[in-house]
């Protein structure tokens, strides 16, 4: 893993399935020392099945990792965030964008 110009950790990806992506992180909170973390993002062109199946994924994984084993994954956090709209205009919308035709 190398660092950016400002220092920063660069995620370097791990690899890639069907439905998503995995990073491999470095995550550091105050003077505490750097750990390794993985970072899965899902496919743009997951469908709602994927999410589904990722959702799953992620329930399981929480189980687990409530069970104080050391032998499991254990979830740091779970970022959702919302799809973008690229408009043809060239504004980004977080919901919909005006219907086509309409100006922005």
């Amino acid at each position: 893993m190398t660092r950016n110009r400002g220092g920063l950790w660069v995620p370097v990806e791990l690899g890639q399935g069907k439905f998503a992506r995995v990073l491999c992180g470095q995550q550091q909170i105050g003077n505490q020392p750097a750990r390794s973390v993985a970072i899965k993002i899902l496919h743009s062109h997951a469908t709602l099945a994927h999410e589904r199946l990722f959702a799953t994924e992620i329930a399981h994984l929480r189980k687990l990792s409530d069970a104080d084993n050391v032998n499991v994954l254990h979830i740091l956090d779970v970022l959702q965030l919302r799809p973008l709209v690229l408009c043809g205009c060239g504004k980004v919308y977080s919901r919909a964008a005006p219907p086509a035709g309409k100006s922005c």
